[in-house]
């Protein structure tokens, strides 16, 4: 799923994706099997090797975010979901990427990613154990293979065809451009409304296995709604091939009503004890994350006007931890605030 402001992937990029999956697939397919079981022309092994092929590809475009305290804090929180969920078989790699934009989404064979603006705009535990899940869950239940078997089918097989006239002088070499484009988009732009309705459901069941509160992820997508209306722009939820966003935070907070349980975690505070330092926004505009700890009687308010200096800043403030504007601050409460470096 991609959950925020969609990044553009260039022409070069969606053919690489596109050209992968064309090596490492094809081989491996046998389409009359595929069909008869009704669940993808792509193999196992195939989307392994797909996977690994396309986390180059992913990395050039994006950025691997260099700070490998939290790639490991991410990487626990990650393994833990995956212990109690099925393939247990696929070796998950989970990886922040360098990218102001709140988005994360998973590729076939395991591979998982998260920008730093989505971690920066998450405010506990157990929210970011439920955007993790719900890429997990797109993994396990094979949507990526299933989504482009559903969108290109045997039309795969014919433009492979095609291309490989083009090689030897026949056919039209254009095919390679637009069956990478077809490829990258069904993987990476999003699998529909019902696996994106499916994972929701699964990765809060995930969640809550691997002891996360789930009602965490629907407070965090009303948040992300709320953002949306604020700052006009736009956020996972709304495109043609996704859920409505109000439809998927009553579904959600109806799921995750069903999962409540004893000892279940937020784990607040931990959370952003870990984002101390990220970069914030775009990098010209050299910003970054601190982590201040409440004193006896602060508000957002006393927050704004001491320590940043600016007293119209509490809705700032309140917009980025995911509290209300008067919410009452306990002694030692992490909170985000963001600084000039």
């Amino acid at each position: 799923m991609v959950w925020g402001r969609k990044k553009p992937f260039s022409k070069w990029f969606c053919l690489l994706i596109g050209l992968s999956l064309v090596t490492w697939t094809l081989a491996s397919w046998d389409p009359l099997l595929a069909r008869a079981q009704g669940i993808s022309i792509i193999s196992e092994a195939a989307e392994k090797r797909l996977g690994a092929r396309a986390d180059v590809q992913i990395l050039q475009q994006f950025g691997f975010y260099a700070d490998p305290f939290l790639q490991d804090y991410i990487n626990q929180v990650g393994q833990r979901i995956v212990r109690v969920a099925e393939r247990r078989n696929v070796s998950y790699r989970f990886k922040v990427v360098d990218d102001p934009s709140e988005n994360a989404f998973a590729l076939p064979g395991g591979y998982v990613y998260i920008t730093r603006g989505m971690l920066a705009a998450l405010n506990s535990e157990s929210q970011l154990a439920g955007v993790l899940g719900h890429e997990i869950a797109h993994v396990t239940q094979r949507h990526g293979a299933r989504r482009m078997t559903e969108a290109l089918g045997y039309q795969l097989l014919t433009a492979a065809l095609a291309i490989g006239g083009a090689a030897s002088g026949v056919g039209n070499p254009g095919q390679w451009a637009i069956l990478g484009q077809s490829v990258s988009m069904n993987i990476l732009l999003g699998h529909g409304r019902e696996f994106e309705f499916e994972a929701d459901e699964k990765g809060l069941f995930y969640a809550s296995r691997a002891g996360y509160d789930p009602q965490e992820a629907g407070k965090f997508m009303r948040r992300l709604r709320q953002l949306e209306r604020l700052r006009g722009a736009g956020y996972h939820g709304f495109g043609s091939t996704h859920p409505e966003t109000t439809l998927r935070i009553l579904k959600m907070e109806e799921m995750s009503g069903n999962l409540k349980g004893k000892d279940l975690e937020i784990g607040e505070d931990r959370y952003k004890a870990q984002l101390t330092g990220l970069i914030y926004g775009d990098r010209e505009d050299r910003q970054r994350i601190r982590i201040y700890s409440a004193r006896p009687g602060d508000t957002l308010a006393s927050i704004s006007a001491e320590v940043l200096d600016n007293p119209h800043r509490a809705l700032d403030l309140a917009l980025l931890n995911g509290i209300d504007e008067e919410s009452s601050l306990r002694p030692g409460q992490k909170i985000k605030i963001i600084i000039d470096k």
